[in-house]
């Protein structure tokens, strides 16, 4: 833990506060993640205008780094695989 943080915190409980809770919330937590429905959706179009694309290009058209594509491309993958090997078993 930061020791600016910790001192932060005695002059806080120090000038009477009460509750451990932060007061601004939106505020505390996990930064939001580029992977939502939105992006998600995004990608899956930028695929089925043109199957033959590269990370780097969804990245660099929808202003994702190449990592945060990566993410959202993985459920999309497995979800195409179950859909290939189900079918093929079927026939």
């Amino acid at each position: 833990m930061i020791r600016q943080q910790v001192a932060k915190w005695c002059r806080s409980f120090q000038a009477s506060r009460e509750h451990v809770e932060n007061r601004n919330m939106e505020a505390s937590g996990r930064p939001s993640s580029s992977r939502t429905g939105i992006n998600t959706a995004r990608v899956e179009e930028i695929i089925q205008r043109d199957r033959r694309v590269t990370v780097r290009e969804i990245a660099s058209e929808l202003d994702l780094s190449y990592g945060n594509v990566q993410r959202i491309l993985i459920p999309i993958c497995i979800l195409f695989l179950l859909l290939i090997n189900t079918f093929s078993f079927a026939l």
